[in-house]
């Protein structure tokens, strides 16, 4: 759901199947498989897919309407109900006047292709063994679900499929830059939004915002002290940079989840494929750089108000360096959570719901405007920032030349009240009253005040 970020095409071809299971032209296959599974070779839209017949062939049975599940950008899964024995089996991706299976980039479809699969001797029995009812996915315990179509209230940025009955609440968010310190954290539309069974969030999807942070370490104001972590740096919290791993344990899980007691990280899945993509799509969109990007996966468990929950959290952190001043942020931070025993039959839901995300075009364009205009307001205020902080290490002010209204740099510590004459003689006095002319200092009486520049942007 990301809310200001066009990624533009990274890639050149069209997408083709990178793997299924059962493999195409398998034979022997056993009756109780339970699923068909396609892996593709780049990122496709998880709200769209077309299968239909091969002629000739059966299609093979599903469970229900809702069988079809995208478990993640790549991968497409179709739950199966028993199958005959002796019996081969066709699908087909796509058709000649209709395309559901589209790359996710460039909006290139999947060419046609055809998968099949034979099935072998029957065992005999007419249930399939309880193994094998255990491994199909879950999401066929749910029964029929209804998905409603929600729109984001606050700004319409974007719609989303939530299951029939629950709730949403939050959306685009807007900091207010002199409420919070500066105006680092006002460039970006932020999204906090979060879609729920109940209103404690039994079974939740929640998208966080993409925040801000500075790590001052390389900087000379940060190893001189001033800018301690915890302290506000334009707006920007002050905190050397986190790893994805390290954010989500120290971030996010005390922030959203502050009741919750005994938290164990069950799995840390690193994930450098995902942040070499994002690098990928940052690099072509912007050139080079030189932001570094990392991403990771936590499943932890948790116990909450009498409830032991499993939860899944997403994040990606771009890591901009000296370069932009230290500045780090998360990105496509995002979990989901359900009570550990309903978990694994949740996934399936969380995946549509995570892959039917629609932004709204208009909304998107006005946000890009906005985006590049607040970034310049953003670039003066990070040069008043390092401006003022090397005035300050340096023992310097910046002065208005009353002749001229050229800016003009001297020692402060001479004296805060500066006078100037038109042949650029000056005088520092920390004496606001003071005033050379009666006296014609130095046989002049042209001086004038100089005014120290005013340090927010115009």
């Amino acid at each position: 759901m990301a809310a200001v970020i066009c990624v533009p095409a990274v890639w050149a071809s069209a997408p083709r199947v990178a793997d299924v299971t059962p493999p195409s032209g398998a034979t022997g296959v056993p009756t109780d498989i339970g699923e068909l599974v396609i892996v593709f070779d780049q990122p496709m839209h998880m709200s769209t897919w077309f299968i239909t017949a091969v002629a000739g062939y059966p299609l093979p049975p599903q469970f229900d309407a809702e069988s079809a599940i995208w478990i993640d950008p790549t991968t497409f899964m179709l739950m199966l109900d028993d199958l005959r024995p002796n019996t081969k089996y066709a699908v087909q991706l796509n058709g000649s006047r209709r395309s559901g299976f589209i790359a996710a980039e460039e909006e290139v479809p999947l060419e046609v292709t055809q998968l099949f699969f034979t099935t072998g001797e029957s065992d005999g029995r007419d249930n399939p063994p309880a193994a094998t009812a255990r491994a199909r996915p879950a999401s066929a315990a749910l029964g029929p679900t209804v998905f409603r179509r929600v729109t984001e209230e606050r700004e319409q940025a974007f719609s989303m499929l939530v299951p029939e009955g629950w709730q949403t609440e939050g959306g685009v968010l807007r900091i207010d830059p002199t409420a919070g310190g500066g105006a680092a954290q006002s460039i970006e539309a932020k999204v906090d939004f979060a879609a729920k069974s109940d209103a404690q969030g039994t079974v939740m999807l929640q998208r966080l915002p993409d925040w801000y942070f500075c790590d001052m370490r390389h900087s000379p104001a940060g190893q001189m002290g001033l800018y301690p972590p915890g302290s506000n740096y334009g707006g920007m919290t002050v905190h050397p940079v986190m790893s994805p791993g390290q954010f989500i344990r120290e971030v996010v899980v005390p922030q959203y989840h502050p009741q919750a007691r005994n938290v164990r990280v069950r799995e840390e899945r690193a994930l450098p494929k995902v942040a070499r993509s994002y690098a990928e799509r940052m690099g072509a969109m912007f050139g080079a750089l030189g932001f570094t990007f990392d991403a990771a996966l936590l499943t932890i468990t948790y116990s909450e108000n009498g409830t032991h929950y499993k939860e899944r959290v997403f994040t990606l952190i771009e890591n901009r360096g000296p370069a932009v001043a230290g500045q780090w942020v998360n990105r496509e931070t995002v979990y989901v959570r359900a009570p550990e025993k309903e978990f694994d039959r949740w996934e399936p839901v969380f995946s549509l719901m995570h892959g039917s995300v629609k932004l709204n075009p208009e909304w998107l364009a006005r946000e890009m405007r906005g985006a590049l205009t607040r970034a310049g307001v953003m670039d003066r205020v990070h040069r008043e920032i390092h401006n003022d902080m090397f005035l300050t290490l340096t023992g310097r002010e910046e002065y208005i030349n009353p002749h001229t209204q050229e800016i003009e740099a001297g020692p402060s510590e001479l004296g805060y009240y500066r006078w100037e004459t038109a042949q650029g003689d000056v005088i520092y006095t920390d004496n606001e009253t003071y005033d050379p002319n009666p006296e014609g200092l130095l046989g002049r009486t042209d001086w004038k005040r100089s005014p120290v520049r005013p340090r927010s942007p115009r």
